[in-house]
């Protein structure tokens, strides 16, 4: 068997958008010393309209009906995504832990839609897979993605063509290409309604039309459509291009139009995928299975001996296996291919509109930390405007405000906007060159690696299926070279800006000589800060809504940089490489491959 490993079994990037001038770290610069094809004919339906569900929705509505502990078992955050609108954590696929130690083909970590995706291939080719994760299936950043799949990357061609040079962007364009349409084809091939539809992308400019930088982004715009064009893409500009619905607010006319986009309910469509792999007899899937370690063991000389690879279990069991895939958000290591990449939070809210107010399509902006929108179903009268944006360093800002901020954008604009049903945060993996890392890991012989999302994790994780897939097989890909996690000559062009980047993350161990809070008594009921007396050890202290007092080690287990109280999502974040923790302290997020410390828990004293 097959195994795909995962430090928590987290899922490749959420796709939640985002642009960002990237820096990376000192530490990495040790490792440097006609496309478009036809569209294939998926006989799908237009967005099919559900029925809605009979309870009241709100930002928290499955996570008042569960235990914390629950709640950050099925998600990484307190604030549920809109996918659980339609298919509720209830709904999820089911599997028991791992009791003993299992011998496979291919270990695959990570539950999400690199995991899913890899190991539907690899079973298709007849492999035995095995896969872990360390909370459940989905429970990562698949599970809060905004769910865009698009060919017109988040970087953009012009960027990706200056670090990778021409043929490597049009490789970038036709692999992104096959990834949206695989979506489609394995949708119809496993008849999963999950409202998979292509439709047009729109980019405009972020300011009004008389604004000083409304025509330097439109210019851009135009450059990148000319790029875009000759790698083969069906992409056009429109001086007088408008989205049906925006009413009011701005002026943003004009812009660029990438046809043959994509969309779909992320969970709907990889709980059908998960329900066609558990019924394969050549698959397995064991959840609350935390990989702590893998090693490659044994001797392989000209063809004689063997090595294979250990995958060690946090509960002690072990999964032997000819290979490994870290399919998760960010693999089981140090640095490397970790210090290579900038971590973000990004913010999304669900708005209620009504049903064919807006036109259906995919729309970003140009800003910084951009918007982006797109629609999903919600009721028999309104369908769901989802909004996201105001990206910033993981635990490096306040999170608070920026749901407003989204909020504010849509009514300004799309005056018939209704309620906010729902609020959350998602995570991105920015490489120093903007492609994921997608193949056999540095320095190792059967270990595979996926990470990188680069806002594009949804169309990277289903690549990374036919990319690994390929490789274990013994089939060569013209595509994944561009892939290769031990590529050099893109980031040696990255060279200053990783310098950057090293010196901004050694100075987040400043948080050693800083305290949140002064007194455990000066917190609010729901809120956690870290304790910092100086010399002790710093203390993540986090007080429930019934006043019990949880303390935990604020170090990470990864770099033992000291973690900060995220509010929005009742998380403690590192704002070193990223890795979270629910307010309890167990890791939701990697690189970090174990749980906070625990110290004590204790009521506070009535005065």
């Amino acid at each position: 068997m097959l195994c795909i490993l995962s430090p928590q079994t987290r899922l490749l990037g959420p796709c939640l958008k985002r642009k960002v001038t990237y820096v990376a770290p000192l530490s990495a610069l040790h490792s440097i010393a006609n496309l478009s094809p036809a569209r294939p004919k998926v006989n799908l339906t237009p967005l099919k309209r559900f029925p809605a569900l009979n309870r009241p929705f709100n930002i928290r509505s499955a996570a008042a009906a569960m235990s914390p502990v629950t709640q950050f078992l099925n998600t990484s955050g307190e604030a549920d995504p809109v996918w659980v609108h339609q298919v509720p954590y209830s709904k999820h696929p089911e599997f028991s832990p791992l009791k003993e130690n299992i011998e496979t083909d291919v270990c695959i970590v990570g539950g999400g839609i690199a995991g899913v995706s890899i190991a539907y291939e690899l079973v298709n080719r007849g492999f035995n897979v095995t896969l872990l994760e360390a909370r459940k299936v989905l429970s990562g950043e698949s599970g809060r993605t905004s769910g865009h799949l698009a060919n017109a990357l988040d970087d953009g061609y012009t960027e990706i063509a200056k670090k990778h040079g021409k043929e490597n962007a049009r490789i970038a364009a036709e692999s992104h290409t096959w990834a949206l349409n695989r979506v489609g084809e394995i949708a119809r091939n496993l008849d999963i309604e999950c409202e998979f539809r292509y439709l047009p992308g729109y980019e405009i400019s972020q300011y009004n039309v008389n604004h000083p930088g409304y025509q330097k982004e439109i210019d851009s715009l135009r450059e990148e459509v000319k790029m875009a064009k000759d790698l083969g893409l069906s992409v056009s500009f429109h001086d007088d291009l408008q989205v049906q619905g925006w009413d009011s607010g701005p002026d943003q006319r004009g812009g660029a139009v990438f046809e043959n986009q994509a969309t779909f309910h992320p969970t709907k469509y990889l709980v059908g995928v998960l329900e066609w792999l558990r019924k394969q007899p050549n698959f397995n899937c064991f959840t609350d299975t935390r990989a702590v370690s893998l090693t490659e063991e044994g001797f392989e000389v000209l063809g004689f001996g063997k090595e294979r690879v250990t995958i060690q279990t946090e509960n002690g069991q072990k999964v032997t296996a000819n290979q490994a895939v870290q399919a998760t958000c960010v693999p089981l290591q140090k640095l490397a291919v970790i210090a290579q990449m900038e971590y973000n939070r990004t913010y999304c809210i669900a708005i209620r509109v009504p049903k064919g107010y807006v036109q259906d399509c995919l729309l970003y902006d140009q800003a910084e930390q951009y918007k982006y929108v797109r629609l999903t179903e919600c009721d028999d009268k309104d369908d769901y405007l989802v909004v996201g944006g105001c990206d910033h360093k993981v635990g490096q800002e306040d999170t608070g405000g920026r749901f407003a901020e989204l909020e504010q954008w849509v009514r300004a604009r799309f005056t018939r906007a209704g309620s906010v049903d729902y609020k959350w945060s998602g995570q991105i993996f920015e490489p120093v060159d903007y492609m994921a890392y997608i193949g056999k890991n540095q320095g190792t012989k059967h270990s595979y690696i996926v990470t990188g999302d680069s806002g594009n994790g949804l169309t990277h994780g289903v690549l990374a299926g036919k990319l690994i897939a390929d490789e274990i097989g013994g089939l060569k890909n013209p595509w994944s070279q561009l892939y290769d996690p031990g590529r050099m000559a893109s980031l040696a062009k990255s060279l200053p800006s990783m310098l950057s980047h090293d010196i901004e993350i050694n100075t987040q161990y400043k948080r050693f000589l800083q305290t949140d809070i002064t007194d455990i008594e000066d917190l609010v009921p729901g809120t956690g800060g870290v304790l910092n007396k100086g010399f002790s050890q710093p203390i993540a202290v986090y007080k429930d809504e019934d006043g019990e007092v949880h303390e935990n080690s604020a170090l990470c287990p990864h770099m033992k940089g000291v973690v900060c109280w995220n509010n929005t999502e009742k998380s403690w974040d590192c704002p070193v490489h990223g890795s979270r923790f629910s307010k309890d302290g167990v890791c939701v997020e990697g690189p970090a491959n174990a749980n906070l410390e625990p110290l004590k828990k204790r009521k506070q004293q009535p005065v």
